[in-house]
């Protein structure tokens, strides 16, 4: 019902910020290394960071959508409230550990004979 535009980001590398590395193999081995420490907030900051760019001192830019129609595409993303939430901490804590309930512990580790 509403236009929508959604983003993917994709690290690319240059020796000289215009010509890209020409081997897919280095440019993989390159992300692999480089990007392996960024979390959401590190990707999401250079999300933001590069519409900022775009935008280029404005709350807005103008995308082309035809060679006489242009979109206007605000710089800050659309905000909502989750009911959900990440508890980044959780990884952090130990596993709990499963109860046993009486009974339910095997006696040896035999297979029962089918016999």
């Amino acid at each position: 019902p509403e236009p929508v535009l959604m983003l993917r980001s994709h690290v690319l590398f240059s020796d000289d910020g215009e010509k890209l590395w020409e081997s897919a193999a280095l440019m993989h081995r390159a992300r692999r290394s480089q990007c392996k420490n960024w979390w959401n907030d590190d990707w999401r900051d250079r999300l933001l960071a590069t519409m900022t760019w775009l935008g280029d001192g404005e709350l807005t830019f103008a995308l082309p959508l035809g060679s006489s129609v242009r979109g206007s595409v605000s710089i800050r993303p659309l905000e909502f409230a989750s009911p959900v939430t990440l508890n980044e901490h959780a990884r952090d804590e130990p596993e709990p550990e499963e109860e046993v309930a009486d009974g339910d512990e095997e006696e040896d580790d035999e297979p029962e004979d089918e016999s």
